[in-house]
């Protein structure tokens, strides 16, 4: 049996590292320490981890020491300066920002797709998870594939307020209460508003008037699918959806 991994995980925080944090209390994996990692603001902050407390550490250069895997999910400027500064520490980056996700010497993993894939961490020392929508597509177009050849793919996505992060939560929470209660409502992460609303806005427009959000999803699919030839129409639209 393999020895208990000390762990970190970056943006515990957070919607998304919460949710990592309950997977790993399940113990599909055998942890020996968690250190959970976040931004000064959350100093101090305690989470809980199975029947454990856990004291919230500020991210720093020297975070990393004696950590095998790092777990990143705290937006991609983070992981783009302390990815690398784990992986000089001695540990193996696991990457869920969408940093990484068109570096060509950072393998991107969907399992059940390309799970070879995995071996070539070692060029840089991190695997990259890719965006949700792209696992569910691939899952679904990988067998296809295999059985005779997808050519073409028209995708339609509708995304929850949670992939934007906890802040985008608490503001759909926020406006949906205003506005049952005749007050308007106030946007600070969206430009527009998100209660009762669709955006048909996942990242920055192009200069094609295609969105960021978009050209990773074809981007993504075709990597993990090994099929750089793949027509993909993709459309992501945020919607009022806590999760």
């Amino acid at each position: 049996m393999s020895r208990p991994l000390n762990v970190a995980l970056v943006g515990a925080t957070g919607a998304v590292g919460r949710e990592l944090m309950a997977l790993l209390a399940e113990g599909h994996i055998s942890v020996a320490e968690l250190r959970v990692l976040a931004s000064e603001g959350s100093v101090g902050e305690v989470l809980d981890f199975g029947d454990e407390q856990l004291l919230v550490q500020k991210l720093e250069d020297d975070s990393f020491a004696q950590i095998d895997i790092v777990f990143f999910c705290a937006g991609e400027e983070r992981s783009r300066q302390f990815c690398p500064l784990a992986v000089e520490a001695g540990a193996i980056c696991i990457d869920l920002s969408g940093a990484w996700w068109d570096d060509q010497d950072v393998p991107l993993v969907v399992d059940g797709v390309n799970p070879q894939d995995i071996s070539g961490y070692s060029r840089r020392g991190i695997i990259a998870s890719p965006a949700p929508t792209c696992i569910s597509l691939a899952t679904a177009l990988h067998p296809l594939n295999e059985a005779g050849g997808v050519v073409r793919a028209v995708v339609s996505t509708y995304q929850s307020v949670s992939g934007t992060g906890q802040k985008a939560i608490d503001e759909l929470r926020d406006q949906t209460g205003e506005l049952l209660n005749g007050r308007p409502a106030l946007g600070r992460v969206y430009s527009q508003q998100v209660a009762f609303n669709c955006l048909p806005q996942i990242g920055n427009f192009l200069s094609d008037g295609a969105t960021t959000e978009e050209l990773r999803l074809v981007g993504e699919t075709r990597r993990v699918m090994g099929e750089t030839s793949l027509r993909l129409s993709a459309t992501a639209v945020r919607v009022p959806v806590f999760y």
